[in-house]
């Protein structure tokens, strides 16, 4: 493997797959939660104890986009920006001495049957949106640290 690849992998030890993993980062009211939402995509962010460790979960229902091959497009993605996003989420993650799990949800219709928009379009729309959550989820992860660790003192 190549060292671009290896830098930018995406390893199943990064992703929550389990649903009670998905339930307790979305109902979690504790100190260190993080919600937010830009454009189309929302994030939901528990930061905890566990140095570095930054896990990523994504979720497209199909009420917003009704097509399994758009929905698999979606999540294809915002995978990418999360794999993209990853390392220096964890590098910021060990600095402040706390671990991550994101939940990325896509929020809106993709596609309306007014105004069918191309398929790059939709893709430049989902990943923008996913961008600016990242970034804003960034900028809030030193609060959500000094909560963590407030709570716990």
């Amino acid at each position: 493997m190549t060292q671009n690849r290896l830098r930018h992998s995406f390893p199943k030890s990064v992703r929550i797959v389990n649903s009670d993993d998905f339930g307790r980062l979305l109902r979690s009211e504790q100190p260190g939660v993080i919600r937010l939402g830009r454009d189309s995509v929302s994030v939901c962010a528990l930061a905890h104890r566990q140095t570095g460790r930054v896990r990523f979960g994504f979720t497209v229902g199909k009420r917003n986009v009704p097509l399994s091959v758009d929905r698999a497009l979606v999540k294809r993605v915002m995978r990418e920006v999360a794999r993209h996003a990853l390392p220096d989420l964890q590098a910021q993650c060990r600095d402040l001495g706390i671990g991550v799990d994101v939940s990325l949800r896509f929020r809106s219709p993709l596609r309306t049957t007014a105004e069918m928009v191309t398929l790059s379009c939709a893709k430049d729309s989902v990943r923008r949106s996913a961008q600016l959550c990242v970034q804003a989820l960034r900028k809030r992860l030193p609060s959500a640290a000094q909560a963590v660790f407030g709570a716990e003192r």
